[in-house]
């Protein structure tokens, strides 16, 4: 259990997956309401906040990180909400380990794989960090992780969880987000309860490529949000929360 951040609540269980490049810290402004009938466990995935930083950080090295967690913690099957990276990783847990999936919930991610221009703009990125160190990471992606609108506080928040990040870290899971597989086939196969929120000023993953992948998935709940960014948990805490809350919910 060395990647466990936190696991409080009681309840069915519901697994956070963080976004790149921060921790499971950034739950901290969900936790509350989240745990509201649900049994919270938020990890580190490898290479952040502290957990082991191996030479490779692959989606699917993190989803078996998790299943790997969830044995240790005697959970059978849980929820699964991931934002961003964590969105790859909740769907490389529908590909590998999907008898342990009962619900999904995709915020702020993509279905499709990377371009050879992404790829080689993380390749880029991940020497860059490792020259320079983690503050080159919020240098070039703070701006993209929040809305024009975001409040000081949430643009500190941020700042602060890649900084405690280190650089190896993040350069293994650049590397690992631009060698994951193309999840679009997989798509079709979802049969549980799926949940995709989306911030209407997401310039990341837009509203339109969200919307695109729910229509893929048999039954799924788009939510957008408007006037929030990319971290959309971050931005609204409270409506995000209450929105993920509300699916669970409706699902129990």
């Amino acid at each position: 259990m060395k990647n466990l951040f936190r696991a409080a609540g009681e309840g069915s269980p519901l697994v956070l997956l963080h976004a790149f490049p921060l921790s499971a810290t950034m739950w901290d402004p969900n936790f509350t309401r989240l745990r509201e009938g649900n049994m919270l466990v938020a990890p580190h995935l490898r290479g952040f906040g502290g957990s082991a930083a191996g030479t490779t950080a692959s989606m699917d090295e993190m989803a078996d990180d998790v299943a790997e967690l969830l044995d240790a913690l005697h959970i059978e099957r849980a929820a699964f909400a991931g934002l961003s990276m964590g969105g790859y990783v909740a769907l490389a847990m529908w590909r590998r380990h999907r008898a342990r999936v009962s619900a999904l919930v995709l915020a702020d991610t993509r279905a499709a794989g990377d371009t050879a221009e992404q790829k080689a703009g993380r390749a880029v990125m991940a020497a860059e960090v490792m020259k320079g160190g983690a503050a080159v990471a919020v240098e070039k992606l703070l701006p993209k992780l929040l809305s024009a609108g975001a409040s000081a506080a949430a643009k500190g928040f941020v700042s602060e969880m890649i900084l405690a990040n280190r650089p190896e870290g993040i350069a293994a899971a650049l590397m690992g987000m631009g060698a994951r597989a193309d999840s679009t086939p997989l798509l079709a196969t979802i049969d549980v309860p799926t949940l995709l929120v989306c911030g209407a000023n997401d310039v990341i993953t837009p509203p339109a490529e969200m919307r695109e992948v729910a229509g893929k998935i048999r039954g799924a709940k788009y939510v957008e949000l408007a006037g929030i960014g990319h971290l959309s948990n971050i931005e609204a805490p409270q409506v995000f929360s209450e929105t993920v809350s509300g699916f669970l919910a409706e699902r129990a």
